[in-house]
């Protein structure tokens, strides 16, 4: 990639007495900023989940106040320019975006076209456009892909096609919000040495994310957001810094039994299962087998690609298998009736809007109560439930204008506030913080004690390590156990 002829230390983007207030809650987000990041830097962007991350990234990208309305204060400029009277579309020729929620940004019929689309649309001739296509296809392992429709490829898959296309136009500023979530081991490397050489070749970057010890190696400067304040801070001077680096210990079952009432044994079975889409030449499973009794919490790990969404769409019974058979005490998920899977899945996709269809948060909760005619409990014990999770003040407001962190805790509630007997996660913990993390651990437990399934697909191994009674890898078709230490080798 080709370097910036920028002169360092004059600001790129600048904060003036900045506050904003979103229409739809009481109180600011964030007050009275006033902050520089001058060309050439990389800034790491840090702060517990709802502290108003993404709000100061949206603010850079002029989708406050353009797009997201509210009450605004103060000034942001990019590059001398104010956000408030320039166009969004001005702003994006400059400012490179990775989103930690790729979908809405895909829009192109291969990865080869999503790819290429900024430089089509600068008019970059075919030739150079071919061969930066290509460079950029080989630094993310995506070679293989630029022929598929990038709307059926893996969410590792399509962050890193998203982050391949911000990253082919050289912008002078690129802005991403957890760029490492949903990658692999692997790719999370490439992704990172990547960054890495941008910063040698003095790209400005902003880095958004809860684990900032991941990127410590590209910046020792930090802005930490707490309070609805920035505070720049060196790595080791961090605030509350063991809140963001601690690692998360193992919680073992205070009870070994299961409770009462709820320890009817059962089993989730998958024997022999093929699976192909019908659009791929290779087959995704073959001869795949996996057998959970009630009250395990099992986790799913694997390179991008290899799976593990496709998995939980078959144990759902979303997708079928070709040959072999997924039953639940002998009983064939495909004849299970769509209301009897309702009430017996509980299930949390990678992207948690996706599931929501209500207008509040309240409602959302006892949505699938709804539907399965159950009684609804009282309105005090759903604000409690959300109390909780550190969501009871936002009972009213709407899903869709929560934090990634606060979705996916609503998610989770959502999708277990029926009692579901088995329950499956797709990376829920992109998003949440050290804290909510903790809480989602202790409500996975929870669970486990009332002899409920629980199968966690996930990157984070240090999370399902935490948590779970087996861990199995998805390689080469195969699901293969994972040896690890016992509890009284720890």
């Amino acid at each position: 990639m080709q370097g910036l002829d920028s002169v360092l230390n004059i600001p790129i983007v600048e904060f003036k007495n900045f506050s904003f207030k979103y229409h739809f809650r009481e109180k600011y987000v964030i007050e009275n900023l006033s902050f520089k990041i001058n060309q050439g830097e990389t800034i790491l962007l840090t702060g517990f989940s709802g502290s108003g991350k993404s709000t100061i990234l949206y603010s850079i990208l002029g989708l406050i106040p353009h797009l997201y309305k509210g009450d605004t204060k103060g000034e942001v400029y990019v590059n001398g320019k104010n956000v408030l009277f320039s166009k969004i579309s001005r702003i994006t020729e400059q400012v490179g975006y990775i989103p930690q929620r790729v979908n809405n940004f895909i829009t192109e019929p291969t990865v080869y076209e999503e790819l290429s689309f900024g430089l089509e649309y600068k008019q970059t001739p075919s030739s150079e456009t071919r061969v930066r296509v290509l460079s950029i296809a080989e630094d993310l392992s995506l070679k293989e892909l630029l022929p598929r429709n990038p709307r059926n490829i893996s969410e590792g898959e399509k962050q890193k096609t998203c982050l391949g296309s911000t990253l082919i136009s050289y912008p002078e500023l690129i802005i991403a919000d957890e760029p490492l979530a949903n990658l692999d081991e692997i790719n999370q490397k490439k992704t990172t040495n990547l960054l890495l050489k941008l910063k040698e070749q003095k790209y400005t970057i902003i880095i958004a994310s809860h684990d900032i010890s991941k990127y410590s190696f590209l910046s020792p400067k930090i802005f930490q957001i707490q309070n609805k304040k920035i505070t720049e801070i060196r790595f080791n001077e961090i605030e509350n810094r063991d809140s963001f680096l601690l690692k998360i210990k193992r919680i073992y079952p205070q009870n070994n039994s299961l409770t009462k009432n709820e320890n009817t044994p059962f089993s989730l079975v998958l024997d022999k299962v093929h699976f192909k889409y019908k659009e791929r030449e290779e087959s995704v499973f073959e001869n795949l087998s996996l057998s959970i009794n009630n009250g395990k919490i099992v986790g799913i790990i694997g390179n991008n690609g290899t799976g593990k969404t496709t998995l939980l769409s078959l144990i759902t019974g979303l997708l079928k298998p070709i040959k072999g058979q997924i039953a639940i005490n002998n009983r064939y998920i495909h004849k299970f009736k769509w209301l009897e899977k309702a009430s017996l899945f509980g299930f949390v996709s990678q992207n948690p809007e996706l599931q929501f269809f209500e207008e509040t948060v309240e409602n959302e909760v006892t949505l699938i109560l709804r539907n399965l005619k159950r009684k609804v409990p009282a309105k005090e014990r759903i604000i409690e439930v959300l109390k909780e999770a550190g969501l009871g003040n936002y009972s009213l407001y709407s899903p869709f204008s929560l934090s990634e962190g606060e979705k996916g805790r609503l998610a989770f509630i959502a999708s277990t506030f029926h009692n579901p007997k088995v329950i499956l996660l797709d990376e829920i913990t992109n998003g949440m913080d050290f804290e909510n993390k903790r809480w989602l651990q202790k409500q996975l437990i929870k669970e486990k004690e009332k002899g409920k399934i629980i199968l966690f697909a996930s990157h984070d191994l240090m999370f399902l390590n935490s948590v779970a009674d087996e861990i199995f890898v998805l390689k080469n078709k195969q699901l293969n156990k994972v040896k690890r230490k016992t509890k009284d080798q720890e």
